[in-house]
């Protein structure tokens, strides 16, 4: 029965993965005969609300495109009265029609990097531009260079750096060549093949490692990181972080109450206080409803503050500001 399972699982990525890449060729036809660079937003339903606020007007060179990922047809058609000059496109997510099946962020990925035929960009929407000279260090070299961006991390046991996926441009050609030799993709891999697991040594990786030793198993996109670097090509470090580019996250705290607000720093304080003041704001107003275990608890962005006073002397809060006041100027 596990065998039938998987077979049935793989069929099933396998057409999705073929009627999205037609839905993306078609949708795509006119950015990609374009000298601009798209930019891709991948929307789920949790984080459609960002949407009013994270899409660039200012970043000349680059195209934004809305990727919907079982996002609800009501809200498709308001994304496409609000956002009229973007292209967005919807992709299928169920084979049948469950409204709640969704794609996982790698699946995305793997369709991207088939249809589009060069550099393009990945912006989480809860990440936000606030300088728009951000965009002039945007770009790479084709020759050196996988994929650029601001936001990195070490692995657990290796010295190394390794790419954040909050914000990125990739080297589709690089991904290509790499995920072909070594028959990997952006999917999180338990395993790697024999050739990837020899190559990887080049690293430090020895049998049966991964780059966080916590998790056990190479996350979306990790394996193409660690075969693309054992390959020589670099990663770009783009700057910015925490000052021209920010990054949310976070959401899982906006549904679960279990959390301590004041861990990390305030994390997940910081970002249910966000998304308060967002969801205050006009736009806001036709996502409140979903959110209302949060206006519930807090009332109100000022609530939680009256709540958590010791709030507003932290780094977060200060970040959560700068973003505000770029986004509803």
């Amino acid at each position: 029965m596990e065998i039938l399972s998987k077979l049935i699982q793989l069929l099933r990525s396998e057409v999705l993965s073929f009627s999205n890449q037609r839905r993306l060729r078609s949708g795509l036809c006119r950015a990609l005969k374009e000298k601009s660079s798209p930019i891709f937003f991948i929307f789920t339903p949790e984080i459609v609300h960002f949407a009013s606020y994270c899409i660039p007007n200012d970043a000349e060179g680059f195209e934004p495109i809305l990727i919907l990922n079982s996002v609800s047809a009501e809200d498709e058609q308001w994304l496409r009265v609000t956002h009229p000059d973007n292209i967005i496109i919807q992709l299928k997510t169920s084979l049948m029609g469950n409204a709640n099946s969704i794609l996982a962020h790698a699946e995305v990925l793997n369709d991207l990097f088939a249809t589009v035929n060069k550099p393009f960009c990945i912006q989480d929407p809860d990440c936000f531009v606030t300088n728009p000279g951000f965009w002039e260090q945007v770009n790479l070299d084709l020759d050196q260079d996988m994929a650029g961006g601001p936001f990195t991390k070490k692995p657990t046991d290796h010295d190394h750096v390794l790419p954040n996926t909050f914000f990125l441009i990739f080297n589709q050609r690089v991904f290509k060549s790499v995920c072909t030799r070594y028959k990997i993709s952006a999917n999180i891999m338990q395993t790697l093949p024999l050739r990837a697991k020899k190559k990887i040594q080049d690293m430090g990786y020895t049998n049966g490692q991964c780059p966080d030793s916590y998790k056990g198993y190479f996350d979306t996109l990790q394996a193409f990181w660690v075969l693309a670097l054992a390959e020589g090509f670099k990663f770009k470090k783009i700057s910015g972080a925490g000052k021209n580019v920010f990054h949310i996250g976070g959401t899982s705290y906006l549904h679960n109450s279990d959390y301590d607000l004041s861990h990390w720093d305030y994390w997940p304080l910081s970002v249910i206080y966000f998304n308060l003041k967002l969801l205050e704001l006009p736009a806001g107003e036709r996502f409140r409803h979903r959110f209302k275990v949060l206006f519930d608890q807090f009332e109100s962005s000022d609530g939680l503050l009256s709540t958590y006073p010791q709030f507003m002397d932290t780094w977060r809060f200060k970040e959560m500001q700068t973003i505000l006041k770029y986004i509803v100027n």
